[in-house]
């Protein structure tokens, strides 16, 4: 029997240590806080033939991505691309840590 198990889910997480000091007197007046955010995406292995195409009826190797329609990305890609929402759920986390403490 053959295995064939490939990762093809990956999760972008960001933490931060959060300080807020006064201006005046340089003392801690929030946290520090540490804070995490996730964001889950999936890709495809640049490196596998089998990830990257098929075949088609009449045998005819064909390449996946064209057909994805940007569902499948690269690591690399999928990577970048959930960037922005989980930076953008670390700083909501942040405002709303500060606003609560306010």
């Amino acid at each position: 029997m053959k295995k064939n198990l490939l990762a093809a889910e990956g999760r972008n997480i960001l933490e931060a240590e959060v300080t807020l000091y006064r201006k005046d007197t340089e003392e801690i007046a929030f946290g520090p806080y540490l804070l995490t955010a996730d964001s889950e995406y999936d890709y495809v292995d640049g490196d596998s033939l089998k990830d990257l195409t098929f075949v088609s009826a009449t045998g005819e190797l064909i390449e996946v991505l064209p057909f994805s329609l940007g569902q499948l990305e690269s690591l690399e890609s999928a990577l970048e691309a959930s960037s922005k929402p989980v930076n953008a759920r670390l700083a909501q986390k942040i405002v709303d840590v500060i606003s609560g403490e306010w």
